[in-house]
């Protein structure tokens, strides 16, 4: 958990500074795949085959995630112009 509030906190920085925004977002998004296929081969495999409603819930909000860091990482040299905020 503290990982992601790491990783997390890099990215509102970076964005919010103008610090290398674009490769933040590359490797925020990269994180964020290895993240995800790691723990299918580490957590999800050993579940049964009919995996428990939950669990299929949090796998596609995962993949949504990593949907928006994709869509984020894509568009990050449309960021608005200097000084940012994050509610303007």
């Amino acid at each position: 958990m503290g990982f992601v509030v790491l990783i997390s906190a890099l990215y509102l920085y970076s964005y919010l500074k103008d610090w290398y925004f674009e490769q933040v977002s590359l490797v925020s998004l990269g994180i964020g795949v290895s993240a995800l296929l790691l723990d299918y081969f580490n957590a999800y495999v050993y579940l049964s085959q009919t995996p428990v409603q939950w669990v299929a819930g949090l796998i596609a909000l995962r993949f949504m995630a990593v949907f928006c860091l994709l869509m984020n990482a894509m568009n990050a040299r449309h960021a608005p112009p200097m000084p940012r905020r994050l509610w303007s």
